[in-house]
């Protein structure tokens, strides 16, 4: 039991003195103590971080953004041989998995995968097996809600049996709860440091950041809808009649129409002050919105400037955000899809030496800059490193082939010197340098060949 909700308060700074739970409330107040932290930032449920995307417009932006990243490679498959090397499969049967749902597109599922999996650290695809039940043959997408994932509590029956996951609870809204084997579910999650079999909400670690951006909509919807803003303020030593209001309102709507008079403000009286109040302004709104808008990106791996945050907007430059999306590929999206292709390439692929693979060639971001490829490419041909094909290649074209593509060059302004000189002639000398002579400095056979011609 916590210490502050015990029935006698003890304060030990000063002997012999209780205080009771009763008085302690309305010492501290009813409405406040110290437990009240759970209520200024509640837990979200499952089905609370399922539904963030709708409520909070920062947190659909992040996650389509890392949609948008994610479908932007196509999934491949490769044959991985003895030596590590892999080699395309166009053809892989598996590859249609993607696109055999009747209900949902390639895009779509991939959509449920980003977007359950950043929002409640779990995704769930349902494995629907073919008649001879040795082939996944459709996927459905499961509600991270409606799953409980149960534990593994006895020990193990069978060798092949789960060592961790019993078995999966799924009960559908307003549905029949049914049970799922682990073979019958592919199953992905975010560590979750405190649980081996459940995932870890990345907008769980960002409650605090979603809960004080909820808050701040709340507040100002409120304030402006209570918000009364008077029109003219009339000041007058004395007090004036009802009539006299009237007739002062009757004026004014003349002169600056029936709106401004209805709001007229009346002071009277020698020596009245009104302040108003803007609540608006009570706080430092811009501090705050920015303040959560970074830890809601963070968590969530999306830089500000990328997901559209003012946060991002106002302190960077529009020249950054291609390096801006540069780094959300490289780092968020890069670990995304390694993770996908661990996850379905061990649910979905039997042969173990077939893997799922992303594409990433065709991702810009992840390409080198065109510019900086040629420029190293040139250095390296004409330093004769590499040969004329290969400079092709690093630069992005195509290979000319043959004996031309296979040709080195050599910088004709560099001689080789003999080992044994181990100093340069002084500059201030007039005198030309000679070598002894039994080492004397040859030049290579193909600059001796040009000389003779």
């Amino acid at each position: 039991m916590s210490w502050y909700n015990l029935k006698e308060w003890h304060l030990p700074w000063k002997k012999d003195f209780t205080l009771s739970s009763a008085d302690a409330a309305q010492f501290f107040g009813q409405d406040y103590s110290w437990s009240n932290n759970q209520n200024i930032f509640p837990t979200l449920s499952t089905q609370g971080q399922e539904n963030l995307a709708k409520k909070l417009d920062l947190v659909y932006m992040c996650l389509r953004a890392v949609h948008t990243a994610f479908i932007s490679a196509s999934l491949t498959a490769v044959k991985v041989d003895k030596n590590g090397e892999e080699t395309s499969i166009p053809d892989y049967p598996m590859l249609d998995l993607f696109n055999a749902n009747p209900a949902y597109t390639g895009d779509e599922l991939k959509g449920f995968y980003v977007f359950h999996l950043l929002s409640t650290g779990t995704q769930y695809f349902w494995k629907w097996m073919n008649n001879r039940g040795n082939m996944v043959k459709e996927i459905y997408p499961l509600m991270p809600s409606n799953v409980t994932v149960k534990a593994v509590t006895q020990p193990l029956q069978n060798v092949k049996d789960s060592r961790v996951i019993k078995n999966y609870l799924v009960q559908p809204n307003g549905g029949q709860e049914y049970t799922l084997q682990p073979e019958e579910v592919c199953y992905t999650r975010i560590i979750n440091p405190a649980s081996l079999i459940n995932g870890l909400s990345p907008l769980s670690s960002g409650s605090k950041a979603v809960s004080l951006e909820e808050k701040r909509y709340a507040y100002m919807g409120d304030a402006l809808d209570s918000l009364k803003i008077p029109g003219p303020v009339i000041k007058t030593e004395r007090g004036l009649t009802a009539s006299q209001k009237e007739g002062l309102k009757a004026r004014l709507s003349d002169k600056l129409g029936k709106q401004a008079a209805r709001n007229m403000l009346h002071i009277g009286g020698k020596g009245v002050e009104i302040d108003f109040m803007n609540p608006l302004a009570e706080m430092n709104w811009k501090e705050l919105t920015q303040l959560n808008e970074t830890r809601i990106c963070g968590v969530l791996g999306v830089p500000p400037l990328v997901a559209g945050a003012e946060v991002g907007l106002e302190n960077s430059p529009w020249s950054n955000t291609g390096e801006a999306w540069r780094w959300f590929y490289r780092s968020t999206i890069n670990t995304l899809w390694d993770q996908a292709e661990r996850a379905w390439t061990r649910s979905f692929i039997t042969d173990e030496n077939i893997k799922f693979k992303f594409n990433r060639s065709d991702v810009a971001e992840l390409q080198e800059d065109k510019t900086i490829s040629a420029t190293r490419a040139t250095t390296l041909f004409a330093g004769g490193l590499v040969d004329r094909d290969r400079a092709r290649e690093i630069a992005g074209e195509e290979k000319v082939g043959g004996d031309f593509g296979a040709q080195y060059i050599l910088p004709m302004n560099l001689l080789p010197m003999s080992p044994s000189v181990t100093a340069l002639p002084s500059m201030e000398s007039s005198e030309p340098r000679t070598s002894s002579n039994n080492q004397e400095d040859k030049p290579n056979e193909a600059i001796g060949e040009m000389e003779e011609e």
